[in-house]
């Protein structure tokens, strides 16, 4: 076994398994078509699994049944956005099930980025659409946008009926995250939107209308 071959599957084992990754995740270790060669091989002697054109995974075994698990959505989703230096957030549908403010759970697992692309993973796919204007402006606030991406999905009405759901998540956020949403809230949510916000951040102690808040939110984002 060469050395590259080496490094490459020792960086996978560190990494862990249900990684998701593609040849640009060991560039550093060798050439492309080295790598692809490499790559190729693992999948032949059954240490990784091929999930779609060019992307790969190091696969969970299911200790009950010995078989592979499906691959983690998330995963494949980084993969693709690691191969192309870019960012992404989930779809609004998607991020309300995930901050547990809607029991509906998407039927296709969407992201949004700077690129599209379908991605087959099974017998499912995962869709990565454009995002316009207004959701590239999230990139700024990342470490809040799950949230905004949430209160997107549910809208003014539904949102009044989830008050304890948006308290909770404000209990969940540190510091950092607060002063992002208060920043969000003076400067760029909708109008609808500043009063559920307001929930969020008194669910964590830290209301909209603290102007310490305000200040300190402003001096971090110059």
């Amino acid at each position: 076994m060469n050395i590259i071959t080496q490094s490459i599957r020792n960086r996978i084992k560190r990494k862990g398994h249900a990684w998701a990754f593609t040849t640009r995740d060991f560039l550093d270790l060798g050439a492309p078509a080295t790598v692809a060669v490499i790559l190729s091989r693992l999948v032949n002697a059954g240490m990784i699994r091929r999930i779609g054109r060019g992307i790969f995974d190091y696969p969970e075994i299911n200790r009950r049944t010995g078989k592979a698990l499906p691959p983690l959505v998330n995963g494949v989703a980084a993969a693709v956005l690691r191969s192309r230096g870019d960012e992404a957030l989930n779809s609004p549908a998607y991020e309300a099930n995930i901050q547990g403010l809607s029991e509906h759970v998407p039927g296709q697992i969407v992201f949004l980025s700077s690129f599209s692309r379908r991605i087959s993973l099974g017998r499912g796919e995962i869709l990565v659409k454009k995002m316009n204007t207004g959701e590239r402006k999230l990139l700024r606030y990342k470490g809040i946008a799950p949230i905004i991406q949430a209160l997107r999905f549910m809208g003014k009405e539904l949102a009044e009926t989830r008050g304890s759901e948006l308290e909770a998540i404000g209990g969940r956020l540190d510091r950092r995250q607060q002063l992002q949403l208060a920043e969000y809230a003076e400067t760029d949510a909708p109008k609808w939107m500043k009063k559920h916000i307001r929930t969020v951040l008194e669910g964590g102690g830290r209301p909209v209308g603290n102007p310490g808040i305000r200040k300190e939110a402003g001096k971090r984002a110059r």
